[in-house]
């Protein structure tokens, strides 16, 4: 008997870019890394209050994707990132063995850049590309 597996890793998140490291080559191919940080509203109960959390996304890029990342985002940029899930082991100084997950992102999209979200709050102060 045949086993067939169907399955989907795919993962879309819209955030804010944060923590840039450097444009770095493993095998003649550049690679960038950064974070995306999510934010959730959770209601609790009866309660009338709401408590923001924010998530922070491992984001790993490579090739002309890399290249696109350091050339153009900075910290705070709104983007849309879409990938695929990646897990692989770590080991610690201590030896011990712990898993990491990163977002292995394929496709980027710039929806804002902080400089544009700092004008709306101030525009007499902002940029004045923006006016």
């Amino acid at each position: 008997m045949g086993t067939d597996y169907y399955s989907l890793n795919k993962v879309v998140l819209v955030g804010r870019t944060y923590n840039f490291s450097s444009l770095l080559t493993r095998n003649k191919v550049s690679f960038f890394n950064f974070v995306v940080t999510t934010r959730e509203i959770f209601l609790y109960g009866s309660k009338k209050g709401t408590k923001p959390t924010n998530f922070f996304h491992n984001i790993q890029t490579w090739g002309k994707l890399a290249e696109f990342c350091k050339k153009y985002l900075k910290d705070g940029d709104l983007v849309i990132v879409e990938g695929k899930q990646r897990n692989f082991p770590v080991i610690k100084k201590d030896k011990e063995k712990v898993w990491k997950t990163v977002i292995q992102a394929e496709q980027i999209i710039l929806l804002q850049k902080k400089e544009w979200q700092e004008h709306k709050k101030n525009p007499e102060k902002g940029n004045s590309r923006f006016k």
